[in-house]
């Protein structure tokens, strides 16, 4: 059996590297596309950061958690995505 709350969406990044993460920062606004659906760009924000970083390719990841406040309706979990960080 698989729970799901469908009331709120999150993405979840597995790589930001040491070189990224001092760059990200909680309530950071951050751009996003879905892979399935590459001509609508949206907006969340980094809701979290995990504090423990996991070993990857010789190099250490961290995860962020990011809250979408307007998910559309032809989104399905477990969809790819590409998250961009703002340049400064």
């Amino acid at each position: 059996i698989a729970l799901a709350d469908f009331s709120q969406w999150q993405l979840e990044t597995e790589d930001l590297n040491e070189r990224v993460i001092g760059r990200v920062r909680e309530d950071m606004t951050v751009s996003f596309v879905i892979d399935a659906f590459p001509d609508q760009q949206k907006e969340g924000s980094i809701e979290r950061i995990r504090l423990i970083g996991e070993p990857k390719l010789g190099d250490v990841n961290y995860t962020a958690v990011v809250r979408i406040s307007a998910p559309e309706a032809a989104w399905r979990w477990n969809m790819n995505a590409t998250i961009t960080l703002p340049a400064n």
